[in-house]
């Protein structure tokens, strides 16, 4: 017999009249989570961001605007996926005020699926204050793993919810502005000058990543 008891498995044991038992398993099976899918045009940073429908947590930012990651991602946990309808949501509102450089914190519910030390790499990286940045070095150890700054630089490059989680404030150990898996090192350079200068930059990262691609190639000739 099956019988639905939350998300447990348990097993009973069942006197017949013989006196024999039989084990009875009792499970359910999980529900598949939703998560709505919102895009949000920007000249310089359009996203596309998945909200779990059940509580409207943030699950998901996507920078590019680009859906196969976010498909990919949602495959990996086994959600499926609809149009956001709203016409506003609060992440909608709160990201577009951060990106015109006028919110400085968000006051979001977020659900990251990671492991247990990429989440809490992640919830280190919560604890930077905006518009400062830190070492891979020095957020390993508020992570609880001193040394570990390449664990926790591999724990960055799987956050799902950059800009919310900001790990475009981390930083090498030298202030060396390296990888941001979010959109690429002129993104990260974009996001820091954002909150830096308090309004967004007039050039684009793709500008800035063209530009670099014509000097590197002008270089092969010279």
């Amino acid at each position: 017999m099956l019988r639905g008891m939350g998300d447990r498995v348990k097993f009973d044991a069942l006197d017949t009249p013989r006196g024999a038992q039989f084990a009875r398993i009792s499970f359910r099976m999980a529900a598949m989570p939703t998560w709505r899918i919102d895009r949000l045009a920007h000249r310089a940073l359009p996203l596309v961001v998945a909200l779990d429908a059940a509580d409207d947590a943030v699950v998901y930012i996507g920078i590019g605007g680009r859906l196969h990651r976010l498909v990919e991602h949602a495959r990996r946990h086994g959600a499926r996926m609809q149009a956001e309808a709203r016409k506003s949501t609060a992440a909608r509102v709160q990201l577009r005020e951060y990106l015109r450089g006028t919110r400085t914190a968000f006051d979001l519910r977020t659900r990251p699926h990671g492991t247990t030390f990429q989440r809490r790499a992640w919830k280190a990286l919560t604890e930077i204050p905006f518009g400062e940045t830190c070492s891979y070095g020095a957020q390993a150890v508020a992570a609880g793993q001193p040394g570990g700054a390449r664990a926790v630089g591999r724990a960055n490059g799987a956050n799902p919810i950059p800009i919310v989680i900001p790990c475009h404030r981390v930083l090498g150990s030298s202030g060396s502005m390296v990888g941001f898996s979010g959109g690429g090192v002129e993104t990260k350079r974009w996001l820091l000058a954002l909150e830096r200068e308090g309004r967004a930059p007039e050039w684009t990262p793709a500008q800035r990543s063209a530009r670099r691609a014509s000097v590197a190639q002008l270089g092969l000739f010279a």
